[in-house]
């Protein structure tokens, strides 16, 4: 559905995705310290974060959405009514954790220009994995599209790359790629395909983001308790100001807005949307920090343009969803509608066909199973 009739809503959620992580990313590199150390601790920001994303998705849910077809409210009792739903939820919700764990471990090993080179083997995957959730083939054309963006991507860092990396970390930082890939397509299988008709996109988001919160913290205690200090919540929470809180609103939002993209177009929309975003932090730097742009980047420009048409005119030889993009558009807002009205009786027959895909699935791909 990448680009295929693209409406003027799927675009707006595009844009609020590349301008929430690229205020992001330029918040962050302004946060840090005349030596290029965070003056906070990551940990505490990224859980403080998935708790931002939750608290904000349930005030959206109790106050902003209306009643359902029955007539009946949205409320904490038909959140916990569909517990059997969210439980699934925890499948990225530790995907994305554990990620975030790998993000930490590669920077130490290699510098944040090759991890940026490199991480975007991830494109791969998600064509792969893509194939697999959504029984859909990708094209000759589209996988070479798909190569051209991760050369388009990786060309903008080539100044500063080196390949001066061990063996064991191209292994973490294929792991990481693959988790950041498997984490975006079973999340978007979630959100399109499991109980679209049963549960709310937002009871959705309220599920992913409670698990989130409750494994950030496990992760937390766990690192830090185990630590020669154990954990100091004054250390922890240390120079919080004004500009980590934006960091956290921001990051929260960005995470928001993940989800309209999986829910609304798929994860190869996202993977060039990165792209966009990286073009912003570009512009975004040079504007504020006197940052030089790069000539690669107008390479990597070139090369994902041809990429994105590339992809575009693949499509067409594909075998893509009935309907194509706007037709699945308007059937998700159709079932988004009508979330509340099935009957239990039906969720659990959902639950159990679902059950059985994902076991089949997990099966195949032998696993066991907008970024701070």
């Amino acid at each position: 559905m990448a680009f295929q009739n693209i409406t003027r809503q799927m675009a707006a959620f595009v844009i609020f995705y590349v301008l929430m992580w690229g205020i992001q990313s330029l918040l962050i590199k302004s946060s840090k310290g005349p030596n290029g150390e965070y003056p906070y601790e990551i940990l505490s920001v990224t859980l403080m974060i998935e708790l931002c994303k939750l608290v904000c998705a349930l005030l959206y849910y109790l106050t902003c959405l209306p009643n359902d077809e029955r007539g009946q409210p949205y409320d904490l009792n038909t959140l916990f009514s569909k517990w059997r739903a969210g439980r699934y939820f925890v499948v990225p919700a530790g995907i994305y954790c554990f990620y975030n764990a790998l993000q930490f471990v590669n920077l130490r090993v290699m510098s944040p220009s090759t991890y940026r080179v490199l991480i975007n083997i991830r494109i791969i995957f998600s064509g792969l994995l893509f194939q697999q959730f959504f029984d859909k083939r990708l094209s000759p054309k589209q996988w070479v599209a798909l190569v051209l963006l991760i050369i388009g991507c990786g060309v903008e860092q080539l100044g500063s790359f080196s390949a001066d990396v061990g063996p064991m970390a191209l292994v973490l930082i294929t792991i990481q790629a693959f988790t950041s890939s498997m984490g975006g397509v079973y999340f978007q299988w979630l959100l399109q395909k499991k109980d679209a008709a049963q549960v709310h996109f937002m009871e959705k988001n309220i599920y992913l983001y409670f698990w989130s919160v409750l494994l950030n913290l496990m992760y937390v205690m766990l690192t830090r308790s185990s630590s020669a200090g154990g954990l100091d919540f004054n250390d922890f929470f240390r120079n919080y100001d004004n500009k980590v809180i934006v960091i956290i609103f921001i990051g929260a939002f960005g995470g928001f807005a993940t989800s309209l993209v999986l829910r609304y177009l798929d994860v190869i929309a996202k993977e060039y949307a990165n792209f966009i975003e990286m073009i912003f932090v570009a512009v975004g730097a040079r504007w504020a920090f006197g940052t030089q742009i790069q000539p690669t980047l107008v390479l990597g420009i070139a090369l994902v343009s041809c990429s994105i048409m590339l992809y575009k005119s693949g499509s067409e030889a594909s075998h893509p969803k009935k309907g194509g993009g706007k037709q699945e558009y308007v059937r998700l807002q159709k079932m988004e509608s009508g979330a509340s009205s099935s009957s239990q009786a039906a969720s659990d027959n959902d639950t159990v066909r679902s059950t059985s895909h994902l076991r089949s699935l997990t099966k195949d791909l032998s696993v066991s199973d907008d970024e701070y």
